[in-house]
């Protein structure tokens, strides 16, 4: 298999990821299952899009940066792409451990603003700081 059909596969499992989750809450507490449950049509396609771009990117950043510096160091240092391959597949974990650190607080932000701005929650009084995404207190 062609190094580069990796980052295709990793792109096609990250959109049908995206699709799979079209009119499900992205976020499983009851109170977003009642924005989510009250959403109006346009505002369910715009939750939806922006899931689909989040998968995206997050399922490019994942496969791409991982395949790119193995393809790149195998070549260079292992005199194999696919022994690279291999060793990018061994950062999987770091890439994954940083990205949770780096981004998880700008996706909360962005999702606690989406779910504020919805007719629901508006006529419900509801502001970003008020909108609980996670069971846990790790928010």
């Amino acid at each position: 298999m062609e190094p580069w059909m990796f980052i295709i596969f990793y792109l096609f499992i990250a959109i049908l990821a995206s699709i799979g989750t079209n009119n499900k809450p992205p976020f499983k507490t009851e109170q977003v299952k009642e924005i989510w449950h009250n959403l109006t049509e346009d505002e369910r396609k715009a939750a939806n899009n922006k899931s689909l771009i989040y998968g995206v990117s997050l399922g490019a950043i994942l496969g791409i940066v991982p395949c790119v510096f193995g393809f790149t160091f195998g070549i260079i240092f292992l005199g194999s792409a696919l022994n690279g391959l291999i060793v990018g597949m061994l950062l999987f974990p770091i890439v994954v451990i940083v990205l949770r650190k780096k981004f998880l607080p700008y996706l909360t932000e962005s999702w606690r603003d989406f779910f504020a701005s919805t007719e629901w929650a508006k006529n419900n009084g509801l502001q970003p700081d008020d909108i609980r995404l996670f069971e846990s207190a790790e928010e």
